[in-house]
């Protein structure tokens, strides 16, 4: 017998024993209490199996009542399962733990009152574990009609559904029995250039979406993705193309020229004697489609804590020791600067110099210039001084810088040193194996040696390198 029975059979004989001793006085304002038992639980109780929620319902009654069945699912707890002395109404609460299983599971479970004919049955069902997977389309569609496969895993009802309408399924819907399903997209001739579209699956509370290409029926593209950047010394660049069309090609800057080669587009570049890389756009079109390839090329430059201005040129401040190094290494050469804008405050500096395995150059200051040679492998170390009018006010003035190395003409194997200053030229002296070190080339650089704070500077249009061969 269940705790409530016996409970009750206490209950009852206390009852009998207060009634016995008292009936004399109650015997006719005590009536029976009517037996009553009421109800609002379902036939059916559904619970999910990934994420059930509670389920409640109430009890009305004037009898003791017990609920039964459960004790074999450990997955469903029921509370209270049977009343209490303190009330005979409740409020049950059925809990369902989350399914682990690919398999729907189910209890029935029986409400009965004392001494009330009627019983209550009530069916509980918890769903399975969902099981959804999905492997889509990874390949790209051709341009004309063509199908390509994907599956779904799924123990759920599953829908699925394309974003556009050139894209259809052989189905789009289905009752998931847990093993793998295809389906078949096929996508329509594509009449134009390359799309996409997006296909979304749906199973139970669970989606998934992915996207899918379709090639054009029209192609216009540049098969090569990546260039390397184009020296600054100038070059040229072949660029693959595919197309379906005629096509034609243009460049959007004058340093680059373009031609159409075949199915290939060759793209020349001019030495580049800017301080800074440049890019170019490549465009090719033909049938109202249009495509872009960026182009960069190098610059011979590197700069020292000098600035960039607007117009691209460079400003070299004295107060920051600015300077510009001139990458890949010379040994013979003429460098031609543009100079935009200059001063000299007392302590102005403007060096052309290499520092590499001996030190090579000149440098001009108030009132003089000076050309060097320093062959540190031989240790022949020259130091050559002029003296000349170089005021602030003709230094000031300069518009054209000139600096050349040259092999000397008369003496094989030498070099000289060519320094101008608009129509102001001076030549060094001959100098003996100047690249007899281990370097076979030489770093140069122009600016400032170091900080000078008079309020030196120059600005810089463009330096122009032309090598002199041997």
């Amino acid at each position: 017998m269940k705790t409530t029975s016996f409970l009750k059979g206490i209950a009852i004989a206390a009852a009998a024993v207060f009634f016995g001793s008292c009936q004399q006085l109650y015997i006719e304002t005590q009536p029976e209490v009517e037996i009553q038992m009421t109800t609002d639980a379902r036939e059916t109780y559904t619970f999910s199996g990934s994420n059930p929620q509670p389920a409640t319902f109430s009890i009305g009654s004037t009898t003791p009542w017990e609920i039964t069945g459960y004790e074999a699912a450990e997955w469903l707890s029921v509370k209270p399962a049977a009343s209490a002395l303190s009330s005979l109404s409740a409020e049950v609460t059925l809990t369902a733990v989350p399914n682990e299983t690919y398999e729907q599971r189910s209890v029935t479970l029986t409400l009965k009152g004392e001494g009330v004919e009627k019983v209550w049955t009530i069916e509980v069902v918890q769903g399975m574990k969902s099981k959804f997977f999905v492997q889509p389309i990874t390949e790209e569609f051709e341009g004309g009609e063509s199908s390509l496969p994907f599956t779904i895993e799924t123990n759920l009802a599953w829908e699925v559904r394309a974003a556009d309408a050139w894209l259809t399924f052989d189905k789009t819907n289905g009752t998931g029995t847990g093993a793998i399903e295809t389906i078949v997209a096929t996508a329509a001739e594509n009449p134009g250039v390359e799309r996409t579209t997006t296909v979304t699956v749906t199973a139970g509370a669970e989606s998934e979406t992915f996207t899918v290409l379709q090639k054009g029926g029209k192609t216009l593209e540049f098969v090569t993705t990546e260039l390397e950047m184009l020296s600054y010394a100038g070059g040229e660049a072949l660029l693959d193309v595919n197309a379906s069309m005629d096509w034609t090609v243009t460049s959007s800057a004058e340093w680059l020229t373009v031609e159409k080669a075949g199915n290939q587009v060759k793209a020349t570049a001019a030495a580049n004697s800017a301080f800074v890389a440049r890019t170019a756009v490549v465009t090719i079109a033909g049938d109202g489609l249009t495509a872009d390839f960026e182009v960069a090329q190098d610059t011979p430059y590197e700069l020292e804590n000098a600035e960039v201005l607007e117009d691209g040129s460079v400003k070299l401040d004295g107060a920051a020791g600015a300077r510009i190094n001139i990458k890949g290494g010379l040994r013979y050469f003429t460098a031609v600067l543009s100079v935009k804008e200059i001063y000299f405050g007392d302590a102005g500096q403007f060096w052309f110099f290499s520092e590499t395995d001996g030190d090579f150059g000149n440098w001009m200051t108030l009132g003089k210039f000076r050309l060097r040679t320093n062959n540190g492998a031989v240790s022949n170390y020259d130091n050559t001084y002029y003296d000349e009018d170089l005021s602030t006010d003709v230094i000031n003035a300069t518009k054209t810088y000139t600096f050349t190395v040259t092999p000397d003409a008369e003496t094989p194997g030498n070099g000289k040193f060519i320094f101008a200053l608009d129509n102001f030229e001076k030549e060094s002296h001959s100098w003996a194996s100047p690249f007899a070190g281990t370097d076979t080339t030489f770093e140069w650089w122009f600016g400032f040696y170091g900080s000078v704070s008079d309020g030196s500077y120059y600005i810089i249009d463009s330096c122009t390198i032309t090598p002199i061969a041997e």
